[in-house]
């Protein structure tokens, strides 16, 4: 996989997916070259920010580096889990595919943090919309990597594995509310 395949994928999701699947790179670097320096961007805003929103966030970057990779593996393991309870039968490495690239819209949106400007109140709004823009890409490569052609299936799974990873915006607000 390379930077134009992933482009291709966050730009064009229906058109992007069948090269990831083509170019079949190992699981190391994906994860290096890919998830752990999208996963920096969130702890790095986040410190970042609190420069400015002192009185708001005050969350330690490697324990939130640290909880964001943990939940990123339970991602993968209910993407493989959810997709057997229905039957559709996708691998341990497709499941960490798909988790790698639909986080990087997610994780690329804390970069709003490093804009003071912008105010406080419009940067949940743009989270959750990279959230929403995540599930589409996770959608729209659940239909390639799966075999079933029923529209509702994939659309449930990648309602309930979209769900769980909302729980990581809980667990962003935890953290904020800990403070």
């Amino acid at each position: 996989m390379n930077t134009i395949t992933l482009l291709k994928v966050l730009l064009t999701p229906a058109a992007g997916w069948p090269d990831i699947v083509k170019a079949r790179s190992s699981t190391v670097k994906i994860l290096l070259m890919l998830v752990i320096p999208s996963m920096l961007f969130p702890p790095a805003m986040l410190q970042h920010a609190g420069e400015y929103y002192q009185s708001l966030i005050s969350i330690p970057a490697p324990l939130f580096f640290i909880l964001e990779a943990i939940t990123f593996v339970v991602v993968i393991y209910q993407i493989k889990n959810i997709s057997n309870t229905y039957g559709v039968n996708i691998g341990y490495y497709e499941a960490f595919l798909l988790a790698s690239v639909s986080i990087v819209p997610f994780c690329m949106s804390f970069l709003m943090l490093g804009f003071p400007g912008i105010g406080f109140g419009l940067i949940p709004l743009l989270i959750v919309g990279a959230l929403c823009y995540s599930g589409f890409i996770f959608y729209k490569g659940f239909r390639t990597f799966s075999a079933t052609q029923e529209a509702i299936y994939s659309v449930h799974i990648v309602y309930t594995v979209v769900s769980a990873a909302g729980s990581w915006l809980v667990l962003l607000a935890i953290l904020i509310a800990l403070k």
